[in-house]
Order: C-alpha cells, then structure tokens, then sequence
C-alpha cells in the first residue's frame, strides 16, 4: 500500500490547488452599495429531480441516528420554509423537512435538498424562551434553504471528496516531510503555516460548507426573512447560540486532547498524531491551533450584524411571530417528540455500556413513529444480538438492511455478516453497491477481506489501490489488518 513520494508531491500539490478554490465565494455577500444579495443573484433554472429516498437523506443517513418522519412535528417548520420560497423569484425547488435524534443545536441539508432539523435544535428552542419566536426558527430554515437556492448542495459531494483527498494530501506530505527532514520541525512548521493547512482550515472548520458558502447562506437567509416579514434581529440571536456551541466544543476539544492521542477531524476523515513530538503530531497540533484562532460562529455573527445593519437599517418594525411558535413548541406532539428522543439517547447510552437490561425495557417504551426509525431498529439489534437472541437479531438486520432509510451501520453490519456466512458474491455487490451510495469508503476493509477469502485476485488488487488513497488512519489500518488475514 505504498505509493512514491514524488506521485504524492504531485498530489499534494494538485490537491490543495483545488482545495483554495473552495474557499472563494462566488457571489460578493457584502452589499457595497445597500443593495441586498437576493437582487444580485441569477436564480438556478433547475434543481436535482425526485430520487430515491436513501440518496435523499444523505449525509444523514451516513450516521446511526439516520432520521425520525413525524409529521405532526415537521409539518410547522415546513410551513416556515414554504413561506420563505413564496418570496423567492426564481425556480422553487421541493424541500422537504426531516428530523434528526441528535442533541446538537443544529440543522443540515441534503445535496437533493432535505433539510435536516437535529431534536437538540427543537429542545434548545422548548426550554428558552427568549428564543421562542417563528423568526428565529425562521433564520435556521432561511440558511437552510439559501444552500439549496444558491446551489451549494450541488457542489456538496465534490466538496466533500476534495477536502477527504486533501486531507490525505496532507498526511502524505507530513510523512514525505519526516523522511526528508528526520527531525521533521521545519517541515513540519512549513506545512502547518503553508496555503494547504489554510485552504483546509477555510473549508473544514464548518462541516460540509467552506466559509464563503456559510457567509452566502447568512446572508441570502437574512433577505429571505425580509421579504417575508420577519423579524431580523432575531437571527442574531440564533447566531450567539452558535457561539456559545462552538466554545463549548472547543473547551470539550481542548479536555479530550490532555487525555487522549491528537486528532484533526474533516468530515469523515481524521488525522491522528501517532506522537506529540512527531511531524504529524506537529501538523494535527497546527490544524487545530488554526481552527481555535479562527473562530466561524464569532465571525458569522458579525458578519450578519453588519449586514443588517448596512441593507435593513430603515426596517419597518414588526412585531415577533410568537404565538404559533409557543403553540407548536409546546404542543402534545412536540413534547411526545422530545420525550422520546430522551428515551433514546437513554437506549443509545445503555447500549454502549453494554447495559442490555436497562436497553431493552427502554426500547421498549418508545412508541410511534420512533420505533418504527432506523435508529431504534438498530439499538434493538444490537441488543437482540448481545443477549443471545441470534435468530430475532438476523431478522431484524435482514429488513433493516433494505429499508429505503438504511444507515451506514446498518449497512456495514449486514455486509460483514454476509462475508462471514461465505457469502462472497452477495456481500460484495451489497457493500459495493452501499458504497457507492452512501458515498462512503468504510466499507473498503470487509469489501477487502471478503476479496481474499474467496481468493478474488483482481478485485483484490483493485481494493487495496482504493485503500491507498484513504487519507484517514482508522480505516487505513483495518484496510492493512484484512490484508494480513490468511485467505
């Protein structure tokens, strides 16, 4: 699995070319001249058509909460995005509302345009009511749906699969760095100060999005909640949130590096440093002393500020549309909803202390429509097959792997099991196929181990290339591990 150092030159190289082209904005979000940003833009002619629902929830569907459809939840924020598109003047594109299990005060949106609302939004939103008003749910939505109407989740994917390279870009010329240098301080220092560790810096610190695309976002949301009568002011208060998160994170981040290896995380991909005092333990070190003195809510929300206070200076005063949001928040359905999201992560935390006896009765107090998700079909899976109930656990994985919401977990799993009964031809097809939907290359080590035990040379060879170019450390060395299994 090894490649030369000048191919990796030019790879690094190559990459991190592409990578600084992410972080421009192809629209100026900055009104020089009072003129808003949704007057300046040349609306898309089209948006991605209707398709499965698999390839609809992705990246979603890539983690093990995959998503809840609770309409009696999501109809109200759906309302909230269909008003903000009656203001739009271009092509309206079909945005649908999904909820995530998650506690993250977040949402997200697909490249197909599913928008992604995390129950830790809902609950944030459920126990404080200073933020208790349609205008501040209306800003998540609006930023949202200004990705898709600015065409940001067309270019998600590339997005994704350059910052995935370029950080393998890195990696390699760390480890070109060390050869060269030995000691490796220079080299190392070079590398975290070059345009490469900026370009990833400017494109990783926000998941999915580069800086200028955030920034396009705020900005067009701001003149979508305009248009339909919002009020904007409310938008900074969702931005200080944001703020308070991402220093709560930093200070999580910072407790867990005095405890644990250093790590950089992009997307899907991390850098591990193997030792504090190694190049890479200096180059991780370096991305995230990047990350820590650039941060994005603080700038995101002066950024917003300025705006409003440059295009809607002379804003009529409107009074907060707070009624239907403290209805909907406190409704049966919403508090249902929360309730059994706590359940949940109850279930969730049981199962990962192999607690199976307080997981199952847990389980078992979630009602509809929870426990028809992915997520729950999982965690009782997963108790099913830790307490000996082999032949109910194989049914359940058998349907969960089929679903049309399947998560990559699920996925993974049915394809190992599949390897291990010797199925080698169905597993494969399964897994390549799962692969190349979800986007996902975790599935290369059990693709690769299921190649050499049914001694398939050339599809062998073909894994162990895609291996090469992983670029993250834990699926690189499960990749290395299936090689040395006897075939």
């Amino acid at each position: 699995m090894a490649a030369s150092a000048m191919g990796k030159r030019l790879v690094l190289s190559s990459v991190l070319c592409a990578t600084m082209a992410l972080g421009t904005c192809p629209v100026d979000a900055v009104a020089k001249d009072n003129t808003p940003l949704i007057t300046r833009i040349q609306p898309r002619t089209s948006y991605p058509g209707s398709m499965a629902l698999q390839d609809l929830l992705r990246p979603a569907s890539t983690h093990p909460t995959g998503i809840i459809i609770d309409p009696q939840v999501s109809n109200y924020p759906q309302s909230i995005i269909d008003r903000l598109l009656t203001h739009w003047d271009g092509v309206k594109p079909k945005v649908q509302v999904f909820l995530v299990p998650t506690e993250d005060f977040t949402s997200d949106v697909s490249e197909a345009g599913a928008i992604f609302i995390n129950a830790g939004l809902i609950q944030y939103f459920h126990d404080n009511r200073d933020i208790q008003s349609e205008d501040a749910l209306a800003f998540v939505l609006a930023h949202e749906l200004s990705h898709v109407l600015l065409g940001h989740t067309v270019a998600q994917q590339r997005n994704t699969n350059i910052k995935n390279y370029a950080s393998a870009a890195v990696k390699w010329g760390t480890l070109i760095g060390g050869a060269v240098s030995h000691a490796g301080s220079v080299a190392g220092e070079a590398l975290v100060s070059n345009m490469g560790a900026k370009a990833l810096a400017d494109t990783a610190l926000f998941p999915s999005w580069s800086r200028g695309q955030e920034t396009e976002a705020d900005t067009l949301a701001i003149d979508l909640m305009a248009r339909s009568g919002y009020v904007l002011d409310e938008a900074l208060k969702v931005e200080r949130v944001l703020v308070a998160e991402e220093k709560r994170d930093a200070e999580k981040n910072a407790r867990a590096k005095k405890t644990g290896p250093q790590k950089f995380q992009i997307d899907s991909v991390t850098l591990t440093a193997s030792k504090p005092d190694d190049l890479d333990g200096r180059l991780v070190s370096g991305l995230n002393t990047l990350t820590q003195r650039h941060p994005h809510a603080e700038a995101r929300l002066k950024a917003v500020s300025q705006y409003i206070d440059h295009v809607y200076a002379d804003q009529d005063i409107i009074a907060l549309h707070t009624r239907p949001m403290v209805t909907w928040i406190n409704s049966a359905a919403v508090t249902s909803f929360l309730n059994q999201m706590n359940l949940l992560q109850s279930a969730a935390e049981a199962v990962g202390n192999n607690n199976w006896s307080a997981a199952r009765p847990t389980l078992a107090k979630i009602g509809f429509p929870t426990n028809q998700s992915a997520y729950w079909t999982w965690l009782h899976y997963m108790v099913e097959a830790h307490t000996g109930k082999t032949l109910d656990a194989l049914q359940i994985l058998i349907k969960a792997a089929n679903r049309p919401d399947v998560t990559l977990p699920i996925a993974l799993e049915w394809g190992k099991l599949l390897t291990q009964l010797g199925k080698a031809d169905a597993a494969e097809k399964y897994m390549a196929d799962e692969q190349n939907k979800f986007n996902d290359r975790s599935f290369l080590p059990i693709r690769l181990l299921n190649a050499r035990k049914s001694k398939n040379g050339v599809m062998n060879v073909k894994l162990e290339a895609q291996c090469e170019a992983i670029g993250d450390d834990g699926i690189e060395q499960q990749c290395i591990a299936a090689q040395k299994q006897t075939p």
